[in-house]
């Protein structure tokens, strides 16, 4: 008799262990979510740039309201950077997109980088007689400032 009311004592106390760990693992899986929720409450409030870049202005501080239409920053890309430069209106009909180039940084950078030819301007300067040209550099390595003088030699074959 005793046997039988322990064994009925203990599939009981079974039972309610049962029932606490199905509670621990609902419990735990709320947990987990509420965390997912946190995380993604976290990420909204990030600004990330879509760019890598150095920062040349800021425009708002910490703590400031941020609206969809704010300007936070300003920032300047560097690679790849863009070489414009002005050339005689009767070179345009040899230029054309993906030409091959060189550029060659004033001192105290020097040496000569390859370059494409990325954009050739599609009006004219009647003033100067000119039209502009943008010329496409990589610089991966961030090797190169930005906003330096250089000049430019084309590949125009024949």
């Amino acid at each position: 008799m005793a046997t039988a009311d322990r064994l009925d004592e203990l599939r009981a106390q079974t039972a309610i262990n049962d029932r606490e760990l199905r509670l621990a693992h609902q419990a735990q899986e709320v947990t987990r979510l509420e965390l997912l929720r946190s995380e993604a409450y976290l990420r909204q409030r990030e600004i990330r740039s879509p760019v890598d870049g150095l920062v040349t202005e800021r425009l708002m501080t910490g703590g400031e309201y941020v609206h969809p239409e704010a300007v936070i920053l300003r920032m300047a890309r560097l690679d790849p950077l863009f070489v414009e430069t002005f050339l005689p209106v009767q070179l345009y009909p040899l230029l054309h997109a993906a030409l091959e180039a060189t550029a060659a940084p004033a001192a105290p950078i020097g040496g000569s980088i390859p370059a494409h030819v990325a954009v050739v301007d599609q009006m004219f300067d009647a003033a100067s007689g000119t039209f502009g040209v943008r010329l496409g550099l990589a610089n991966a390595d961030g090797r190169l400032p930005a906003g330096h003088r250089c000049k430019v030699s084309f590949q125009l074959g024949e």
